[in-house]
């Protein structure tokens, strides 16, 4: 995450006048930015410009797969997409929704630093919300009826934002598949956080919708725990515990009922046909 950083007055990306960036990744940095238009018009969104180094065909490919990807899953608890453009510079950027709100990473590490621990029925309603926006984006379908069998890939806390009414948006379809995605990913082509993939994922090979059922698995332990799960000192190892590592049970830890601790362990079985088979 940088810090803020305002731009020069006189930038513009197409209709957008970026104000303040404030995320900025591997891939892409995120602004706020000002779209104007008759009589004094203004609406503020999110863009995501891809970082001027990352412009070759492959990460192009990607920016725009994610746009024509996100851009047919139609949910309130997806971050809708509004426009793909290239600005002026030469540099892929894609307008979207501005959620006004935090990332649940962001909550976490906020409530971790307060010494206080977030409710299981708030955890409850957390995960519906992301169960939903996970589900309406796995079903998502072309204009012809066409199955997209669009897979995140990459759950986790930072790509869950909470807004100030408290509902949660799915973020950042940067590293999703679609079987009928305009391009491939390589086979075993490992992106997006390994404390966060599934076991198949992890070994590169095939995956499904449940392997987001799973991170999302991971995301629910440690909104309970405020621990990762399956961190370790560096990637080879947190994969081998994503492979074999403990997962303990959550019964009694703060106020999670046995009934809820069955939920969370079945979504994070190691063995894809004995997860929860939708979102």
């Amino acid at each position: 995450m940088a810090a803020p950083l305002t731009a020069p007055s006189l930038v513009q990306w197409g209709p957008y006048r970026p104000l303040v960036r404030f995320a900025s990744g591997g891939m892409a940095e995120v602004w706020a930015a000002a779209k104007t238009g008759a009589d004094g018009f203004e609406k503020i969104v999110a863009v995501k410009r891809m970082l001027p180094n990352l412009e070759d065909e492959r990460f192009e490919t990607m920016f725009h797969d994610e746009a024509q990807l996100a851009a047919h899953v139609r949910s309130p608890h997806v971050v809708s997409t509004i426009d793909l453009g290239r600005a002026d510079d030469g540099s892929l950027y894609i307008a979207m929704e501005l959620v006004n709100g935090v990332s649940l990473a962001h909550l976490l590490r906020q409530m971790g630093r307060a010494g206080v621990h977030i409710p299981a029925a708030v955890a409850v309603e957390i995960l519906a919300q992301a169960c939903q926006g996970l589900a309406d984006a796995h079903e998502a379908r072309m204009p012809d009826g066409t199955a997209l069998d669009i897979v995140h890939r990459d759950v986790s806390p930072q790509n869950l934002l909470i807004d100030r009414s408290g509902v949660l948006r799915v973020t950042d379809f940067g590293v999703a598949r679609a079987v009928e995605r305009l391009s491939k990913t390589e086979t075993g082509d490992m992106r997006g956080k390994v404390g966060y993939f599934s076991p198949e994922q992890s070994q590169g090979k095939g995956i499904d919708l449940r392997t987001d059922i799973f991170a999302l698995g991971i995301v629910a332990h440690e909104m309970i725990t405020q621990k990762r799960l399956f961190r370790d000192e560096n990637a080879w190892l947190t994969v081998q515990n994503v492979l074999t590592g403990d997962i303990p049970s959550l019964a009694g830890v703060h106020d999670v009922s046995a009934e809820l601790d069955a939920v969370i362990l079945r979504a994070l079985a190691r063995d894809k046909e004995k997860r929860w088979q939708s979102a």
